[in-house]
């Protein structure tokens, strides 16, 4: 689920850029993918708002439920080669679940030059609950009628993007005749299989910018005689408190 990669990004830290497009894309499994690959995508928020993810797989064990699953490494920063991140994130998934609520057994976060820390396992599942937890049914007030999203995949295409030009499939979602997301999908890509998202209505996207197979952790490694970090579920801002109140 998006929420539990925002959940440890945002309850843990400021909110992160891009977090979220990152996050929707990591949702399925990772059965094809293998340690060594990695991938660095250009955030465009609009304006000067750039920002740039760095995805890589930098190991591989069984998790704590017997599952084969990878050790997969998320940065942000504001320069390609992660120069000083803004943030690191370690994550333990299990291959046939990919980042979901039930797939992440471990987790491990660092933000600027603070030393990287594991997540103590209750806040982890507190975290998983929230990602899981029920939501409203139907369209939230104002928002659109779900039922009107129509999804169609078009033909492999050349796509040039800043990695080079790709073979490329793109896949949009609309509301009657309005694109509101496009994905191209190409399998060159490692992990993902995604060249860029955009994001049209707010001007957003996301493209990658580099990838390649010879990725190496670079995170530090936790103390392990530190004590755990305990965070809880974010729920969204506060409510503004009334005069008088």
């Amino acid at each position: 689920m998006t929420a539990l990669l925002l959940g440890l990004l945002v309850c843990a830290g400021p909110a992160m850029p891009g977090a979220r497009l990152v996050g929707e894309q990591l949702e399925h499994g990772l059965s094809a993918s293998r340690v060594g690959q990695w991938v660095t995508y250009r955030f465009d928020g609009g304006g000067d708002r750039v920002h740039y993810w760095r995805v890589a797989v930098v190991g591989e064990q069984v998790d704590g439920r017997g599952r084969p699953a990878l050790w997969l490494e998320l940065e942000l920063g504001e320069h390609p080669a992660m120069r000083a991140p803004l943030s690191q994130l370690r994550l333990l998934v299990a291959r046939s679940v990919g980042l979901s609520g039930d797939g992440v057994t471990r987790a491990i976060v660092a933000f600027g030059v603070e030393r990287p820390v594991e997540v103590e396992p209750g806040s982890l599942e507190l975290v998983r609950h929230d990602a899981l937890s029920p939501q409203p049914v139907g369209p939230a007030p104002g928002d659109f009628d779900r039922a009107q999203v129509i999804t169609r995949r078009g033909a492999p295409t050349r796509l040039v993007t800043a990695a080079g030009t790709l073979t490329a499939s793109p896949v949009e979602l609309s509301v009657r005749r309005t694109v509101i997301k496009r994905v191209w999908v190409s399998e060159q890509v490692p992990i993902l299989n995604v060249a860029r998202v955009e994001l049209p209505a707010i001007e957003h996207s996301m493209e990658v910018r580099d990838y390649g197979l010879d990725a190496r952790p670079q995170m530090a490694s936790p103390d392990p005689a530190a004590a755990k970090m305990s965070i809880e579920p974010y729920n969204g801002p506060a409510a503004p408190q009334q005069e008088g109140h």
